[in-house]
């Protein structure tokens, strides 16, 4: 690749056609591509996956200006242009000027341009023409060449039509063979198959662990009655007693799971913390949160689903795992409760998307990042800003608070990280820069450090 790229590929498309243009990006994204079969010049920025794919959405609350701006500066940061030819996207001015100006910053490198037909012909320039006028106007070098299709033929399905077309344009993308491509995918639906069994059988041990839990958690109650009961009786254990005996055993928890890694052993003295003190907060949200970690793909223990109105970035826990914050592309940050997953005050509200989120150490502040150029930091029980805005000069894409909370760094696209005195709100020394944007930054444990992440493809 002659130059580092954001995005692998970007999906221009009509709005009539957002269906298809939403399966082909999920098909992309998840699509574990045979490493060692890819050339190394064609391999996507992921090492197992191809992604990123970009894909424009409708409900972006921006301006015009604002909007085609970031529109052309996906582009530019775009190593492929997939088109969904079609005469919905022939008709469509955004289409054509989204073609022009990606020819325009790739040296008109028509390589790089991968036109897939959806409807309509490639020939025509009329009301069924598939083309829009900057791909017509290219003429015999791109009708010639054999393009990927999703138009149905004969008594096929929508779907494995669909699916012929993606296989073309993966053959495409990584320069391999369509017949390589089918015979991984089908190694690729065996393993699943294996892995999905493995799956079923630990549901079946993680729901007998979660019912088993929760027996003991109501039973526990009992217990702990009674030995109220004993207590008040004999005089022999008070409440202190229970309190201390219910945080050993969840001490104890916190060590098989965190650093000896047992966490079947670890969940078992978190019961016996419940039995202990069923009032124990901590223990009940780290019994929670290791159950629903282990389970396949983190999803086979009940959990709670936390939702936005559109993409969510980021989440953290705050320092005891009672509270999370999570950042989202619907312009706010929201704090919720781990463990009935209901959120706690207000949003934390942006001119934006919300890029990410943190708590302090100490869980009393939070700092956020947005693409409205500015990091934010709030009182993470009020929810009220404190102090003024961060500002960088273009999207800031991340903010972490140092260990002692003293300090912030901040990672922007405007090729700088940072560091700032998170009760003035005022810049500290020089910016850190990369010759691309920079996409994360964040301190080493003792301060005395930062970390870097750019687009250059540096850390730093």
């Amino acid at each position: 690749m002659s130059q580092p790229y954001k995005y692998f590929a970007f999906i221009s498309y009509s709005r009539k056609d957002s269906k298809v243009a939403a399966w082909l990006q999920k098909r992309l994204e998840w699509f574990r591509f045979p490493v060692k079969l890819v050339p190394e010049d064609r391999r996507p920025p992921h090492d197992r996956y191809i992604r990123p794919i970009y894909r424009d959405k409708t409900n972006l609350p921006v301006t015009v200006e604002s909007y085609w701006k970031d529109i052309r500066f996906a582009l530019e940061e775009s190593r492929f242009l997939i088109v969904l030819c079609s005469p919905h996207s022939a008709a469509s001015k955004p289409v054509d000027m989204e073609v022009s100006h990606f020819l325009a910053s790739h040296n008109n490198d028509t390589s790089h341009l991968v036109p897939i037909i959806v409807s309509g012909s490639v020939t025509s320039s009329g009301e069924d023409a598939a083309f829009c006028p900057t791909l017509r106007s290219l003429g015999e070098s791109l009708i010639e060449r054999t393009l990927p299709t999703m138009v149905p033929d004969g008594d096929k399905d929508e779907l494995g039509t669909w699916e012929q077309g993606f296989v073309s344009l993966v053959s495409y993308l990584l320069s391999l063979d369509r017949a390589a491509i089918g015979d991984h995918i089908q190694r690729e639906t065996k393993r699943q198959t294996r892995v999905l069994r493995r799956w079923l059988v630990a549901v079946g041990i993680l729901t007998v662990i979660a019912v088993a839990s929760a027996f003991l958690a109501f039973a526990a109650k009992h217990e702990v009655e009674k030995a109220n009961a004993v207590i008040l009786e004999k005089n022999a254990i008070n409440l202190k007693n229970l309190h201390e005996a219910s945080m050993a055993d969840y001490a104890v928890a916190v060590q098989r799971i965190e650093k000896d890694g047992q966490w079947p052993e670890g969940v078992a003295h978190l019961a016996r913390s419940l039995k202990w003190k069923p009032d124990n907060t901590l223990a009940a949200a780290r019994l929670y949160s290791t159950l629903a970690f282990h389970g396949p793909e983190r999803q086979s223990w009940p959990r709670q689903v936390i939702r936005h109105k559109d993409m969510v970035e980021s989440a953290e826990f705050n320092a005891d795992g009672t509270r999370i914050v999570t950042a989202s592309w619907d312009r706010t940050a929201r704090v919720w409760d781990a463990v009935s997953g209901q959120p706690l005050g207000e949003p934390l509200r942006h001119g934006d998307k919300v890029k990410s989120a943190q708590f302090s150490a100490d869980g009393t502040r939070i700092v956020t990042a947005s693409a409205d150029k500015t990091a934010r930091v709030w009182d993470a029980a009020s929810g009220k800003p404190l102090g003024e805005p961060l500002r960088h000069e273009q999207s800031v894409e991340s903010a972490h608070f140092s260990a002692d909370g003293t300090r912030i760094v901040t990672a922007s696209a405007d090729k700088t990280a940072r560091v700032w005195d998170a009760a003035s709100g005022q810049p500290l020394g020089e910016p850190l820069r990369h010759e691309k944007s920079v996409e994360s930054a964040q301190f080493s444990a003792d301060g005395t450090r930062i970390v870097t992440a750019s687009a250059d493809k540096t850390a730093r």
